[in-house]
């Protein structure tokens, strides 16, 4: 974890904010009845918008824009371990899964910019979580996690879908 947010706070400051981390603070920066319109229209989902509007009550300097997705990169790391032990039952690879989620350049690169990336992925991770918990211990609370945190994904990142049909495939060759 220590080595994940070490990664993601260097040079956290640079570049200055990049085209598309710009439009992410410009939508987060309007009112809330403009984020929702604008945000219905846009490519990407709102989710990570509308948290991004209330984090920025605590800057909107480059790193603190930024820091939303350092800590749901770093935030992803355990959950990678986690996610690895509960699929493979080895904690030798599940910490080898955490290291690499730790240090994996695109990986840090995203969990660096203030885009929806990061938090995407940190929800789908969730969501593997909570469906691996569900096949090994049914329980209706493991599949009400499942779908919740499925849903933040598909309402950060639609591309998110792909994680969701990659569960789906899972569960069919269980």
């Amino acid at each position: 974890i220590a080595l994940a947010l070490m990664a993601r706070l260097y040079r956290l400051a640079e570049p200055v904010l990049r085209w598309d981390e710009g439009w992410s603070l410009a939508h987060a920066s309007l009112p809330w009845a403009d984020l929702w319109r604008i945000a219905s229209e846009e490519w990407h989902p709102p989710l990570y918008v509308a948290l991004l509007k209330l984090w920025l009550a605590l800057g909107k300097s480059a790193v603190s824009v930024r820091a939303l997705s350092v800590i749901a990169g770093v935030a992803a790391v355990p959950l990678t371990y986690e996610v690895a032990r509960l699929w493979s039952g080895r904690v030798r690879l599940a910490l080898l899964a955490a290291l690499f989620a730790a240090l994996w350049p695109l990986s840090v690169y995203y969990s660096q910019v203030a885009r929806m990336y990061a938090l995407a992925t940190l929800w789908a991770a969730l969501a593997g979580w909570a469906l691996l918990r569900a096949l090994s211990k049914p329980a209706a609370k493991w599949w009400g996690l499942y779908v919740l945190f499925s849903a933040l994904a598909l309402h950060t990142f639609y591309y998110a879908a792909l994680v969701l049909m990659a569960h789906g495939a899972y569960v069919l060759n269980e």
